[in-house]
């Protein structure tokens, strides 16, 4: 059996589209606890955003595999960081229109973990988007208060998302897409082949 341990419905449909067939299982790590002990320094400023999202991709794999041995558990992570800063959740819509404003005009990196593990199988990797905003004018302002207003931002690290309305914000992406949206798809899928999992795509 193949299994998930993410809840994102973006890593489920991108593995999906990969034709797969496979069970979602939440994992219990504690995701918070890892990233205190390797964020450095303060504001969220990180020693190396790999590091950080290839250990919160394993703890994740590893806590469902403790509970399953002889299955394949898939585990990601994805952040977004800015000069040196991760950008989480934003906890209110005038803290998304801040962060969103933040972006404007810039590039910001996308970084997301992988990790497999099971019966003699154990792989992390990481993969890393750049993506640029557009500039901070009349239009990008418009476009950000009507995203923020249709609630879309919230849940979402950076307070955007590339597979909804947040694509109106972007004017160009430099790597995989979806790397950004939480599951690099052409290196998850090579891997996955070649330790014998049938796609039905």
């Amino acid at each position: 059996m193949f299994i998930l341990a993410s809840q994102s419905p973006r890593r489920r449909l991108i593995l999906e589209q990969m034709g797969l067939s496979f069970r979602v299982e939440s994992s219990q790590f504690d995701e918070a606890t890892l990233q205190n002990q390797l964020v450095t320094g303060h504001a969220g400023m990180l020693a190396d955003p790999g590091i950080l999202v290839e250990a919160l991709a394993k703890g994740k794999a590893q806590e469902v595999a403790s509970r399953h041995p002889h299955d394949l558990v898939l585990g990601a992570d994805t952040v977004v960081v800015w000069e040196g800063t991760i950008l989480g959740k934003p906890h209110s819509p005038a803290e998304a229109i801040a962060m969103l404003r933040q972006l404007s005009g810039h590039t910001h990196e996308v970084f997301t973990g992988v990790a497999l593990m099971g019966p003699d199988h154990d792989a992390v990797f990481h993969d890393v988007a750049k993506v640029e905003f557009n500039p901070l004018d009349d239009y990008q302002e418009a476009a950000i208060t009507a995203y923020v207003a249709s609630g879309q931002a919230l849940d979402k690290a950076g307070a955007y998302g590339i597979q909804d309305a947040g694509a109106t914000l972007i004017s160009s992406i430099t790597g995989d897409f979806y790397t950004v949206m939480g599951l690099p798809l052409a290196k998850t899928r090579k891997l996955l082949y070649q330790w014998g999992l049938a796609f039905s795509l």
